[in-house]
């Protein structure tokens, strides 16, 4: 973790106001909603006392402001005032060799010159580096370029070199101090009553005649990670090879062919995911990738266009992939809320065939996206469950990077996850809807044993014909594509379906009446039990050799089978009982490791222990012990 010093100087930070006593600064509540001119006399305008009635005025300003603000949130930053220039730039040292990096509030001095100022330092540390985000900040020119007034590259296209000049200047816009300040806030609490004078200017964008200096010393490990012209490059790569093709947004031809201008807000959501599947990550610099992503979601959180939704829709899977169920769900609301704006349940002929195919694609995931949350929540009402039953075919061209070279395995890849869409909406869709309403009609049903058995048996060869059709689907693609290299892509998509069937399985035994009584010995476990049982090892062998591909499922799947295992632990054989710890020790070590080396979410571990201590198991140094 990149240790960052800083030290601050907040004098004089002053709020001017000017409030005289005969006269409001706005219109009383009475005028301005008959919409006439008030007098704004004090205590009452000459309207009220006329006509006798309570005057009153409101506690702030409707007015409408003329400079231009970018709302964050609770948190509204002007983006235009040129009042205050934020510099970064090194003191004469390499950067590389762990040198001061200064930065630097500018401000007019009393002289009227720019200066800083050098009074009253108090120094404090944070645990966090500066955002270097392109699409935000830029590189400003060196003094002597400053003067000559030429253009900065994209901070993101600059590698740190060993031939630094002294003083090469970075600009920094306010959205990267307000992340600052706050990160310091977070580690620092005792700092709040000194920097939060500075935290609020920055917020308003306004300051007083003082300068404020900042010192930032940081190790270069940080700041090479960022600067390195393959970062982006990496984490586009995890995200279109392990997030995307399962959960499928996106086009990947109309992406690459916008690399360029494509609006930071999805790059963001990208960067930040692609990023949960990088090894040996730096938390602080994961951390710092999530706020940059959620700033740019609350900023684009009500302009309605294809972009943002998509964007809001992505971010709400991935944090449900990682179990933060709350946050994902307001993000998905406000994504439905935009995809019913612009009308994705219709055709819209008239537009070309890459829009249309965009359409399509989301269409389809946000209908996967809303039985997902129906299946989780109880009180959740799907957006669109009047779709299950369209089925969207979509064209693989569109899922290949427009280069004029293709590999064949890029097309085969293409291919089978156009193949893994079709086959879910015709097959899966109307089969895990009925099974999700009868899953939440259930406690209210009050069915006998023997009408629930055939209710959950009737579904079960539902799933069983689903299953057997998406083989031969990928089957017929095998044999168009039959080769070892095919194959492989191919088993990796039908992995998805022979978890999901499994899980699927798990979920509707569960229905089952919990038994009262322990399973006496020499007593045979019943049938039901022993075919979940085995789907539930099936999900386990394949969660342990397959890591990549059940990444974004891990801790879903492991967490559905410890919990079938403690509602039925009694109906376990006795000879089945040493395997049983050994795949909960198992479970145990595979969420630590991810944990470790994906910095995913501790809430699947906890749940986990605290199921396994209701089984009777405590865990302590990784053993199983009970």
């Amino acid at each position: 973790m990149s240790l960052v010093k800083a030290s601050i100087n907040t004098s004089s930070i002053s709020n001017n106001s000017n409030n005289n006593i005969n006269f409001s600064g706005v219109s009383c509540d009475i005028c301005r909603r008959r919409k006439v001119k008030c007098s704004r006399d004090l205590p009452s305008c000459s309207w009220c006392v006329k006509n006798k009635a309570t005057c009153s005025y409101p506690s702030h300003s409707h007015r409408r402001r003329n400079d231009k603000s970018s709302q964050t949130g609770k948190i509204s930053i002007n983006l235009d005032n040129g009042k205050n220039k934020y510099f970064l730039f090194n003191s004469g040292k390499v950067v590389e060799t762990g040198g001061e990096v200064k930065l630097i509030v500018k401000a007019k001095a009393k002289g009227g010159r720019v200066g800083e100022s050098n009074e009253g330092l108090n120094k404090f540390c944070l645990y966090q580096t500066l955002k270097t985000d392109s699409n935000l900040d830029t590189i400003g020119s060196s003094s002597s370029d400053s003067s000559s007034g030429s253009s900065s590259p994209a901070l993101g296209s600059i590698r740190l070199q060993s031939d630094y000049q002294q003083e090469q200047r970075y600009q920094f816009k306010l959205q990267t101090l307000v992340l600052l300040i706050r990160q310091i806030l977070d580690n620092q609490p005792e700092l709040t009553e000194k920097l939060n004078p500075f935290y609020e200017c920055l917020k308003t964008g306004e300051f007083g005649s003082s300068g404020i200096k900042l010192k930032i010393f940081m190790s270069s490990n940080w700041y090479q990670v960022l600067h390195n012209p393959g970062f982006d490059t990496q984490l586009i790569d995890n995200f279109f090879n392990i997030f995307n093709p399962f959960i499928n947004y996106l086009s990947k031809f109309h992406f690459y062919r916008n690399l360029q201008n494509m609006p930071p807000v999805l790059m963001s959501v990208i960067r930040y995911i692609g990023y949960q599947f990088t090894l040996n990550q730096d938390k602080s610099l994961r951390n710092f990738l999530k706020d940059l992503c959620l700033m740019e979601l609350k900023k684009c959180m009500f302009k309605v266009n294809l972009v943002n939704c998509t964007s809001l829709l992505i971010f709400s899977y991935a944090e449900l992939m990682q179990g933060f169920i709350k946050k994902s769900w307001a993000y998905y609301n406000q994504g439905c809320l935009m995809a019913n704006a612009l009308g994705i349940h219709l055709d819209v002929p008239s537009l070309n065939e890459l829009e249309q195919e965009r359409r399509r694609i989301i269409k389809s995931m946000v209908i996967c996206h809303d039985l997902h949350f129906f299946g989780v929540l109880d009180n959740a009402q799907p957006y669109f469950h009047y779709m299950v039953y369209q089925v969207n075919c979509l064209n693989y061209k569109f899922q290949l990077p427009p280069t004029p070279h293709l590999s064949i395995l890029e097309i085969v890849n293409a291919q089978a996850g156009v193949t893994l869409r079709y086959v879910y909406d015709r097959y899966w869709l109307p089969a895990i809807y009925h099974i999700s309403t009868f899953s939440s009609k259930n406690s209210k049903n009050h069915l006998t044993f023997d009408e629930l058995d055939k209710t959950i048996q009737k579904f079960t060869r539902m799933l069983d014909y689903c299953y057997i059709k998406s083989l031969e689907k990928f089957v017929q693609l095998g044999a168009v594509h039959n080769f070892k290299e095919a194959h492989k892509i191919i088993e990796t998509n039908v992995i998805v379906f022979v978890l999901m069937y499994h899980h699927l399985i798990l979920g509707l035994f569960s229905h089952y009446p919990t038994p009262t009584t322990i399973k006496s010995k020499g007593e045979k476990s019943p049938l039901w039990l022993t075919r979940a049982l085995y789907g539930a090892k099936i999900i386990f062998n394949i969660a342990r050799k397959c890591p990549k591909s059940y990444l974004i499922m891990h801790h879903h799947y492991l967490t559905e089978i410890s919990l079938f295992y403690l509602k039925f632990g009694n109906l376990i054989d006795q000879e089945l009982a040493s395997e049983f710890k050994s795949i909960l020790q198992s479970i145990y070590e595979m969420f630590l490791n991810y944990n470790e080396k994906f910095l995913f979410s501790n809430l699947s571990t906890e749940a986990f222990i605290i199921i396994s201590k209701a089984l009777g198991y405590n865990y302590k140094n990784g053993i199983v012990n009970r």
